[in-house]
């Protein structure tokens, strides 16, 4: 019955004459009170009453007697109350309580699931009790993101050899990445966005040599990017460090990350010139396809499909991406101190979606060859101090959806074509450019000759001509003036024969 809008009205105390072996109602009408129905129910391997319109606290019986359950997915209700201090999950190998309206501290944990996720809902307080003094872990998929979760990260992950995904984002902790966070060497995917976390990104986490997402954007951290991150995080597909407080240059180092799809240093104290050897980044320079949107762990015999998730700021916003990260590829240095010229090279990452260079210092033209990047959609280089035209390959960029130049020091004509002209003014302001569209055409030599606006207002062109056309009446005037009166002037044996002349005709 999964998926659809099947309701289900049973009286509060009904029994039913049936012992089923798996419930799967996923998105039909259940609740809004909790089905009590389920208590006698004694061979249940799996239960699915996500999205069941369930608005109404958990009975103390159903967490003691879930442990006979193999899957458990209580996710997106209005489920509300408190978890057991102490939770017995047994049997349980995915276990979902993920979009409710739990409250409370997080359990310790006897015996643990496969996958456990308790991301957004409103548990609270600091996390030791639940890393530190669970027992028989075997967790592979932790997610614990946006919560209210505070305190510092605790430093026991010894006790967790067997995690591979772990989501602490948008919580409310603190302090440092603690070392023992190296021990987690078979870690796939880290996410520690939008915390108070600071310190240094950790020597440590270079023993996690099979990570391939690594978040912690949005965050307190100083110091430089470490060059290990290039030289032993090879497997990398998304690297997020935006919105620190990291400085120095970008090592040439991260230049190895060939599987790398989506790069984020935005926003920090970054220096020095980019990396020539940016266009070597192999994943933003191939097609790439669906197939590769989810990758497998195994845990307890099932193999789980980890869909991996991005933010990711292009085309003027911070979106996210989830089903289809696969296909997202994006290079954000934005609002940094970069300088230099932007290298020709990067427009050999011909499969790149997104780039966003914006305020920095970067100087030089706009690379000839950006026209061969066919698959980009989004392009900002604004307030930089790029000079020159615009390139006449960019319009040739089909797929181009958001563009932003403005607040550089180019000029001439904006190049024609289907393309260019269809963006706003704003995509251009701040330059020296004329053309469609806006609102100033360009001469001969890619100078502006206005004669006028569309208000009846003189423009800068239209002043220009004017000013040439007063300058030549006044040489006339000067030239005719001497040119007659001068020699009068000058000579008196002129002025006595212009004299007899003028008397001779009035007689």
């Amino acid at each position: 019955m999964d998926d659809n809008n099947f309701t289900l009205n049973f009286a509060t105390e009904w029994i039913p004459p049936f012992n089923l072996y798996e419930i799967r109602l996923r998105s039909c009408i259940v609740g809004p009170q909790f089905p009590k129905w389920l208590k006698s129910q004694k061979k249940l391997s799996w239960v699915d009453l996500s999205n069941a319109k369930l608005s109404d606290t958990v009975p103390d019986w159903f967490w003691s007697w879930s442990s006979q359950c193999i899957y458990l997915n209580l996710s997106h209700n209005q489920l509300y109350g408190t978890l057991p201090h102490i939770l017995f999950t047994g049997n349980i190998s995915i276990m979902d309580l993920r979009s409710n309206l739990f409250h409370g501290s997080l359990p310790r944990l006897v015996s643990s699931p496969a996958q456990l996720d308790l991301s957004n809902n409103f548990f609270s307080g600091n996390i030791t009790h639940f890393l530190c003094r669970s027992q028989f872990l075997g967790i592979s998929v932790l997610h614990l993101g946006n919560n209210f979760l505070s305190g510092n990260i605790p430093n026991c992950w010894e006790n967790w050899e067997s995690l591979q995904v772990l989501s602490l984002d948008n919580n409310n902790l603190s302090g440092m990445i603690p070392t023992s966070m190296g021990s987690l060497t078979i870690l796939v995917s880290l996410h520690l966005r939008n915390n108070s976390l600071s310190g240094v990104i950790p020597r440590a986490l270079q023993s996690c040599l099979e990570l391939r997402a690594l978040d912690l954007s949005l965050n307190a951290f100083h110091g430089k990017i470490p060059a290990w991150i290039g030289m032993s995080l090879l497997k990398l597909m998304t690297l997020n460090l935006g919105n620190n407080e990291i400085s120095g240059l970008i090592p040439k180092e991260l230049c190895h990350l060939s599987y790398l799809q989506i790069m984020d240093i935005s926003n920090n104290n970054l220096s020095g010139s980019i990396p020539h050897c940016f266009g070597n980044f192999t994943s933003m320079a191939t097609k790439r396809d669906l197939s590769q949107r989810f990758h497998f762990i195994f845990n307890k015999g099932y193999a789980i499909a980890i869909l991996e998730n991005a933010y990711v700021r292009t085309k003027g916003s911070e979106l996210y991406y989830d089903t289809i990260l696969a296909l997202m590829t994006s290079i954000d240095l934005s609002n940094n101190n970069l300088s230099g010229e932007i290298p020709e090279e990067i427009t050999n990452l011909f499969a790149l979606r997104s780039l966003n260079l914006s305020i920095n210092h970067l100087r030089g033209t706009i690379p000839d060859r950006i026209g061969g990047m066919k698959d980009l959609e989004s392009l900002d280089l604004s307030r930089n101090q790029l000079w020159g035209r615009i390139p006449p390959s960019m319009s040739e960029l089909s797929f181009l959806s958001y563009l932003n130049l403005s607040y550089n020091n180019l000029s001439g004509p904006i190049p024609t074509g289907t393309q260019l002209q269809r963006f706003t003014p704003f995509s251009f302001i701040g330059n020296e450019l004329c053309g469609d569209p806006l609102n100033k055409s360009c001469g001969m030599e890619g100078v502006t000759p206005k004669f006028g606006n569309e208000n009846g207002k003189e423009s800068e062109g239209g002043s220009i001509i004017d000013g040439w056309f007063y300058l030549s009446m006044g040489i006339g005037f000067v030239f005719g003036f001497w040119g007659i009166w001068g020699p009068l002037l000058l000579s008196k044996a002129w002025r006595v024969k212009y004299f007899l002349s003028v008397c001779h005709k009035l007689a």
